[in-house]
């Protein structure tokens, strides 16, 4: 079981900004808002194994409400959405002649993007609700010479429902256990609200039993 480890957004904001620039691709790898980086490639193995242990952190104060309901381990995963400039792309394409260093070619044309890291599970784990699952994480999202925004947010996937429903909430300030999970619990609060409005029949009735963690 990781303990949390507390987030300071304002204090870590170059820091996490670096390592977004290393996964999204940025051409200036190590220049942001035109100043010469401190960090180093070291900083990306620690900022994944914190996310990585905040999630399983707060995954296990979420399933201690879900017992009954939660018979598997929320799997933590992430994704890297980076933006491209895509006029300068379109205007640049007939420039790319080697098929072969085109990945390398791209990273001229990225102009930010965001980095997921979450954790998902199936709730509950009924034939007749199968394909509902729930979903939480952090999105940290990075603007070309912009500092990094980071969300706390959840979702409910449904088979039956094409895109997600769910809520997000930006967090500005230092962000120790206990408030990082009061801010959790009202996204998922509002997010469980947003998913029983939207959703019908079995996914509706498999949302309803799902539990909101206890208040700290």
């Amino acid at each position: 079981m990781s303990s949390y480890r507390e987030i300071d957004v304002r204090k870590e904001n170059a820091h996490l900004a670096f390592v977004l620039s290393q996964m999204l691709g940025f051409p200036k790898r190590r220049e942001l808002n035109g100043q010469p980086s401190r960090c180093s490639g070291d900083d990306v193995p620690d900022t994944f194994a914190k996310l990585y242990g905040n999630l399983e952190a707060l995954g296990d104060w979420i399933l201690q409400a879900n017992s009954a309901a939660e018979q598997k381990l929320f799997v933590r995963k992430f994704f890297v959405y980076p933006n491209l400039d895509t006029k300068r792309v379109l205007k640049e394409a007939n420039n790319i002649h080697n098929i072969e260093g085109f990945p390398f070619e791209v990273a001229r044309f990225v102009d930010g993007g965001e980095v997921l890291f979450f954790a998902t599970a199936p709730i509950p784990q009924s034939a007749k609700s199968k394909g509902c699952n729930i979903e939480f994480g952090f999105d940290l999202v990075l603007e070309r010479g912009n500092l990094v925004s980071l969300y706390l947010y959840s979702a409910f996937h449904a088979s039956s429902h094409r895109d997600p429903v769910g809520y997000e909430f930006q967090l500005c300030n230092r962000f120790k256990e206990a408030s990082i999970k009061t801010v959790l619990r009202s996204v998922l609060s509002k997010s469980k609200a947003a998913a029983e409005k939207e959703l019908s029949g079995w996914h509706r009735t498999a949302i309803k039993q799902f539990n909101l963690p206890q208040a700290v």
